[in-house]
């Protein structure tokens, strides 16, 4: 997956936009929670491991794009020295 900017502004969201299989993995099982466990505008709750950093964070879905997204906060992309177009690998475990 790869890691892309939504501005202008080296400060702003990054965003990795997750496989169309896994977006679809994602959307059923979020059909399948139970009331109290749904979030707003799709959102899914996961535990996200980018190389040595965890982090619980949400995915969105994003009809840009046709898929889930996972946002990359500042101090996780400078913890791991991740850049715009760096390649990643990810895993996700919904919550």
């Amino acid at each position: 997956m790869r890691l892309r900017n939504n501005g202008k502004d080296k400060a702003s969201w990054h965003f990795v936009t997750l496989p169309e299989d896994i977006s679809k993995e994602i959307l059923w099982a979020q059909q399948d929670l139970p009331k109290e466990h749904k979030r707003g505008w799709w959102s899914v709750k996961v535990e996200a491991h980018i190389g040595f950093v965890k982090r619980k964070t949400s995915v969105f879905p994003s009809k840009e794009v046709g898929a889930y997204i996972l946002p990359i906060k500042k101090d996780i992309r400078d913890e791991l020295k991740i850049r715009e177009g760096d390649e990643l690998s990810i895993i996700l475990t919904l919550l």
